[in-house]
């Protein structure tokens, strides 16, 4: 009875690490980055960051990257347009620098998801944001 038993958790233990050789690892991350009121346009200090990303996405080549535009309570108001705007903005630079065939999947959630939550007509900083998501 122990010999069979010791036979199964061999097997057991060979299969589980041929099945972790073959498979890629998990790149799964999830990066924001902020923006100045009422603009896409990316602010110098979060080019380093932009950089960081794209390497990250570089070293896990069958990401899925979804990149979502958000906006504040006061943007949403007078910009509601402004995530796309932000996020195509962000998407654009990412796609000119990552190899061809990058899974990039582009987004508005607006106001819908605030990071915190305000009233219409409030400026809040952490809402005006394009969230990049490898999956």
């Amino acid at each position: 009875m122990r010999l069979i038993a010791a036979v199964i958790c061999l097997t057991t233990t060979g299969l589980a690490a041929f099945a972790s050789a073959q498979t890629p690892p998990r790149c799964a991350d999830s990066f924001n980055l902020y923006f100045e009121s009422e603009t896409a346009v990316v602010p110098d200090s979060a080019k380093g960051l932009v950089v960081a990303i794209i390497e990250r996405i570089k070293k896990c080549p069958a990401s899925r990257i979804l990149v979502i535009g958000h906006v504040d309570g006061f943007e949403t108001r007078f910009r509601p347009k402004l995530g796309a705007d932000r996020s195509a903005v962000v998407a654009a630079n990412l796609l000119r620098q990552l190899p061809l065939g990058a899974r990039v999947v582009v987004t508005d959630a607006g106001y819908s998801r605030p990071a915190r939550v305000t009233a219409l007509g409030i400026k809040e900083p952490l809402n005006r944001r394009v969230t990049i998501e490898m999956q």
